[in-house]
């Protein structure tokens, strides 16, 4: 009687026991906002090296102790993707895909440090066949480096916990889960914070065109008033002006501003000339998209206008095409060079409609300098070219 009271109390023991061990631990989640107006834009996640000083920090921390482990990467990056994508806040997001422009690379070190306790642990969670929990918990650093294609702009550095159980009753996997909601949280807290996907950040960081402070278009353009402007977060295309107008719901005019792709700005007649060809090779390649058919352009003639009382000549040429349900369409294009910029309108209808409006509104135009960006880029391409020429 008395054996199987002990043996039933053992068992009571047993269970308050792995009652009180299965205690989940919460991870450390930061708020931020999850109801949003627009998307961000696409990222790519990856997994990134650690910096040669955390590399350094996570050998001294292994050899201060034999109870001592550091271990990298110790979390799959599809965690840390699967929690981006849950969190609905962007476009789109790829695991390692080279084809978006920005990517977040996560470096972790887990210094874990066996204690004894941590070690008893272990020891009578294996006699009791794992239904007693053994949890262990470790500190990572992680790195967080934000890149705008290859050009590394932002770099966060966080220190979390990581807490796992193992036991018959809590799945392997749900540690690194945790951790990456917590790691994630904290990472899209700060991209909100800094709005380090933002054109304007990225403008700062490349001083590339500001074109939402130093570019000036008109209001009006031949009836079609000023809808807004769209800056493309890649500062080699520009920003984009729409303009519409409530009769004609179908048409549009689009003013496009962007720096000339070229190392030597000279010659002007050639630079529109090449660039008139690289438009009609655009249309085209749009046009093939959309099935449209029967596309023609005309020969491109000389346009002047005035600006700052300068006389400025560009081209301007149509474009027509029969569309998918055998609608015909028109292009119209208009090319200018102001400062080291192409000055571009597009309007979606005959150019006798819009041409004598280009030649009154040109003057209200006006855009910003060569940015440091592109004077690098520029500098660079000499560079090649020199050493390209003496090679030769």
């Amino acid at each position: 009687m008395l054996n199987q009271l002990i043996q039933k109390l053992s068992i009571v023991s047993l269970i308050a026991i792995v009652a009180g061990c299965a205690t989940t631990h919460s991870p450390q989640i930061a708020v931020y906002n999850k109801k949003v107006d627009f998307q961000l834009p696409p990222i790519a996640v990856y997994a990134n090296q650690l910096s040669k000083d955390l590399q350094e920090n996570c050998q001294v921390f292994a050899d201060e102790s034999a109870l001592n482990y550091c271990r990298i990467n110790q979390v799959d990056t599809s965690h840390y993707t699967a929690q981006f994508t849950d969190s609905k806040l962007f476009s789109q997001v790829h695991e390692a895909s080279d084809n978006i422009e920005y990517s977040i690379a996560i470096a972790t070190a887990s210094l874990d440090n066996e204690s004894a306790g941590e070690i008893s642990q272990a020891a009578l969670s294996g006699l009791s066949l794992l239904l007693i929990p053994m949890t262990n918990e470790m500190n990572v650093q992680a790195q967080v480096s934000i890149y705008w294609r290859n050009l590394k702009i932002k770099q966060y550095n966080y220190n979390l916990p990581f807490v796992s159980q193992q036991s018959l009753f809590t799945d392997p996997k749900e540690a690194n889960t945790q951790f990456s909601k917590s790691l994630v949280s904290h990472i899209i807290k700060d991209l909100q914070q800094d709005n380090t996907l933002s054109n304007r950040y990225l403008t700062q960081v490349l001083k590339s065109s500001n074109y939402e402070e130093d570019l000036t278009v008109p209001q009006t353009i031949a009836g079609f008033d000023f809808m807004g402007q769209y800056i493309y977060n890649d500062p080699l295309l520009g920003s984009v002006s729409t303009y519409a107008n409530k009769d004609y719901h179908s048409d549009k005019i689009d003013l496009y501003v962007y720096p000339i792709r070229k190392v030597n700005l000279d010659g002007e007649s050639d630079l529109l000339a090449q660039e008139s060809k690289n438009i009609e090779n655009e249309f085209n390649s749009v046009a093939k998209q959309l099935e449209w058919t029967d596309v023609s352009f005309t020969a491109p003639k000389t346009l002047t206008v005035t600006h700052e009382q300068q006389k400025i000549s560009g081209l301007y040429f149509q474009g027509e095409y029969q569309q998918k349900l055998g609608e015909k369409g028109f292009t119209s294009v208009y090319l200018f060079k102001l400062k080291d910029k192409f000055v571009k309108f597009r309007a979606t209808f005959p150019e006798q409609f819009i041409t004598p409006a280009i030649s009154d509104i040109f003057s209200k135009i006006n855009v910003p300098d060569e940015s440091v960006f592109m004077k690098k880029l520029r500098s660079q391409g000499r560079k090649q070219q020199k050493n390209k020429n003496n090679e030769g």
